[in-house]
């Protein structure tokens, strides 16, 4: 079998009749006064965008080969900041060292293995690669999947507009 794969960073957009999974996120920061970010930042996309490089990865026929897309590279905290203009609050969102919020991630992990649940990678983990830039540059593969420019900050503001909206 010849199998293409594509590596999907965080992906905007908003589907008819569906609730976005920023929501959790959202829900997190709705009402609090200080959402801390870490000092990293990764690649996002839009739905659009995973459509055409799905489609382009087909047309190609660079079968078994890896595509990482990205459409814009950003920081967390300019990402939690556009969460609270969405739910239109005044929350502070400082940019902290991972050591600082260290015990918050591992007691995360340690109350998901108390209720028996398994989130598919430890939130300590995460925190440590949102320490990182994970970003991509989005030329890399926008020629061979025909990837078209997407306004992804568009896409962000609407997703998260849905999200207060539920």
């Amino acid at each position: 079998m010849n199998v293409s794969s594509l590596r999907l960073p965080y992906i905007f957009g908003t589907m008819p009749g569906r609730i976005p999974l920023w929501k959790m996120f959202t829900d997190q920061i709705k009402g609090q006064a200080v959402f801390p970010a870490l000092k990293g930042g990764t690649a996002l996309v839009t739905v659009e965008q995973v459509a055409e490089a799905a489609v382009g990865a087909l047309e190609a026929k660079k079968h078994r080969a890896t595509y990482a897309i990205c459409g814009e590279n950003m920081k967390y905290q300019t990402f939690y900041k556009y969460m609270v203009d969405a739910l239109g609050q005044e929350t502070e969102v400082p940019v902290v060292p991972l050591d600082a919020v260290r015990e918050v991630y591992e007691g995360m992990d340690q109350a998901s293995k108390a209720e028996g649940t398994e989130h598919g990678i430890h939130s300590i983990v995460t925190a440590e690669l949102q320490e990182l830039d994970l970003y991509l540059n989005p030329e890399d593969t926008k020629k061979v999947l025909g990837i078209r420019d997407h306004d992804v900050k568009e896409s962000i503001h609407e997703a998260l507009l849905r999200c207060v909206a539920e």
